[in-house]
């Protein structure tokens, strides 16, 4: 039997679990991941020293749609699917070309300091962020498509873009992967 106080602990816990997946679903939300026992020390250190960068308010802002295009047809990622942006430090580059470019995945949700952005597309597939400062940057989002039309077919490709944003830039990109049928 669990204790009261644990209890009331556990509760306590859920909740503020709870309360940061809620401020992460909101668009354009940005968090700082942070879980030293995944990390060595000294990793740790160099992926604070170059996520330092992108922790200050920008002015420029990366737009534009996730999708990919196939014999079958070109697909857009439905309204409501997440996209994630995070600066391409030395850390991200490794997950990156490890989990998204060659398991077809997003990364595991425990990652150790680092910085990421989340924002939701539209019914278009369309994205925004905004407020942000020059640097390089990462983007991955999911998208499910079928060839037939048939969910029974139906397939999830994380689809991936690499871009160097400038001050005050207004970069627009396409979030894709290549996909063969």
């Amino acid at each position: 039997m669990t204790s009261i106080p644990l209890l009331v602990k556990r509760l306590r816990r859920l909740s503020a679990a709870i309360f940061v997946v809620g401020c992460l679903s909101l668009a354009g939300c940005m968090a700082l991941f942070f879980t030293e026992k995944d990390v060595p020390s000294d990793t740790l250190d160099q992926i604070r020293q170059d996520s330092a960068p992108y922790q200050k308010k920008g002015s420029g802002s990366i737009s534009g749609v996730v999708k990919i295009d196939t014999t079958a047809g070109t697909f857009v990622a439905g309204e409501g699917t997440q996209i994630l942006l995070t600066p391409a430090t030395r850390y991200a580059l490794g997950r990156f070309q490890e989990y998204v470019v060659d398991k077809n995945e997003l990364p595991p949700n425990q990652r150790g300091a680092e910085l990421v952005w989340f924002t939701r597309v539209d019914a278009a597939g369309r994205f925004r962020f905004q407020g942000l400062p020059p640097g390089e940057y990462l983007l991955a989002s999911p998208l499910t498509w079928s060839p037939s039309g048939n969910s029974a077919d139906a397939r999830r490709e994380i689809t991936y873009a690499h871009l160097q944003l400038g001050p005050n830039e207004e970069a627009e990109v396409t979030v894709t992967r290549a996909v063969t049928q």
